[in-house]
């Protein structure tokens, strides 16, 4: 759970803007081990945030809140996981994109700290507990694709809204804003480190995937935004990252320096996927 904490989350208090007072308040609390208190002070953070649609510190106040709640019941995820279910089906339309994101990336957190266990066990047949324990690697990584696909889905409106304005909420990189200038670029690229994860999101496919090197994913932009990949239902998470890839260079084309960096990610991913030994397998990739 102390990777879930600090996952999507600013891990340190940082007081700025016109909650600074109520955060103060939530940071005193944590530091003296009283969480029912901190639960107070960000039930009221979160409800002058939404009367204020201020979302980033909606947000923030959202995802401690239910953190905390999960801690009191020992750390119980799917109690986390199932309660953000209810947030994200509640809560306001300008928060459920990012609420998506935030619960696929702490399935994905999960999953990372279990996932031995997870690897060793038995599929069910029409499973649908919502018990993260009972989930296995294939039901797993369906659930966090779904959660993504979801958020992508819902992030249109956030083209238009700067990273810089969700300081509050995320943990300042050290990627300049001039490629990566918006929140919807912020929730693409964390899509895309999940469905590039072969380490992980691997696992549950059943065949290779090796590009060939006169694959269009290694082509100039034009002709891989042209491409129309298709793949077994095993490897839908590399269509995934393609598409997504296509949809990033499509979004910038009038900004140079974003798309330089997209397409530079793009051809890097490829090379990690290039097929380069005759021992391996053919691609499976059809162009």
């Amino acid at each position: 759970m102390k990777t879930l904490m600090c996952l999507f989350l600013l891990c340190q208090m940082v007081f700025a803007g016109p909650f600074d007072a109520g955060w103060k308040k939530f940071n005193e609390a944590m530091e003296k081990d009283l969480p029912q208190s901190a639960i107070t002070e960000l039930k009221s953070i979160d409800a002058a945030a939404r009367a204020q649609k201020s979302w980033p510190d909606a947000l923030r106040a959202t995802a401690y809140r239910l953190m905390l709640d999960s801690q009191i019941e020992e750390g119980d995820v799917s109690l986390l996981i199932n309660s953000l279910e209810k947030e994200i089906a509640d809560g306001p339309q300008e928060m459920k994109s990012v609420l998506q994101t935030m619960q696929a990336l702490w399935l994905w957190a999960y999953f990372q700290e279990e996932q031995w266990q997870i690897m060793e066990r038995t599929a069910v047949a029409d499973d649908a507990s919502t018990d993260l324990k009972t989930w296995d690697l294939k039901r797993m990584m369906r659930e966090i694709d779904a959660r993504f696909a979801k958020s992508l889905a819902l992030a249109e409106p956030l083209k238009d809204v700067p990273l810089s304005s969700y300081e509050t909420l995320l943990e300042k990189g050290n990627i300049p804003a001039e490629v990566m200038p918006s929140m919807y670029d912020f929730l693409m690229q964390q899509a895309l480190a999940f469905y590039q994860a072969d380490e992980r999101v691997d696992a549950a496919a059943e065949d290779d995937f090796l590009l060939d090197p006169t694959s269009p994913a290694f082509a100039a932009r034009a002709e891989f935004l042209a491409w129309k990949p298709q793949a077994p239902a095993s490897l839908l998470h590399k269509i995934r990252a393609i598409t997504l890839y296509q949809q990033l260079l499509n979004h910038h084309q009038d900004r140079l320096p974003a798309r330089i960096y997209v397409d530079v990610k793009r051809l890097q991913w490829a090379r990690s996927e290039e097929h380069t030994s005759e021992l391996q397998s053919l691609a499976c990739i059809s162009y």
